[in-house]
C-alpha cells in the first residue's frame, strides 16, 4: 500500500468511510482515449507498441509505471482490499453501465 493509503488507514476512524475515485486506464476506454489524444490533441502516446497492447488488455504489470501509465483500477482494488473493506465499486459517469465503459471508477471503503 502506498504512503497516502497508509496515512489514511492510520488516521481514519473505526467507522469512517474512504471515498476515492480513480481513472479507468485499461480496455476499450484506454484505447479510445489514446486515439482521441493522438488525433485531436496531437499528443504523444508515451507508450511503446508492446506497452500499449498490454495496457489495453489490462496487463499493466508489463507496462512501466508513470502517473496513469501502467495503472489499473482492478489492481488498485486489490491493493485497497488489503486494509479496507470495499462496500461499493462502480463506474461514476454511467453507473447503469459496466465499469469498463466508465471513465472513472469510484470506491466506497471502510477500515478493516
Amino acid at each position: 500500500m502506498g504512503d497516502y493509503l497508509n496515512y489514511v488507514h492510520k488516521n481514519i476512524t473505526k467507522n469512517g468511510y474512504l471515498f476515492i475515485s480513480v481513472p479507468n486506464e485499461i480496455g476499450i476506454l484506454f484505447v479510445a482515449k489514446q486515439i482521441y489524444k493522438k488525433i485531436f490533441l496531437q499528443d504523444e502516446l508515451g507508450y511503446s507498441l508492446k506497452e500499449f497492447f498490454f495496457q489495453a488488455i489490462g496487463r499493466v504489470d508489463q507496462v512501466s509505471r508513470n502517473e496513469h501509465k501502467g495503472f489499473s483500477y482492478k489492481q488498485f482494488k486489490n491493493t485497497l482490499e488489503t486494509d479496507f473493506e470495499i462496500k461499493r465499486c462502480e463506474g461514476l459517469q454511467w453507473r447503469f453501465l459496466p465499469k469498463f465503459l466508465n471513465i472513472s471508477i469510484g470506491f466506497i471503503c471502510v477500515k478493516k
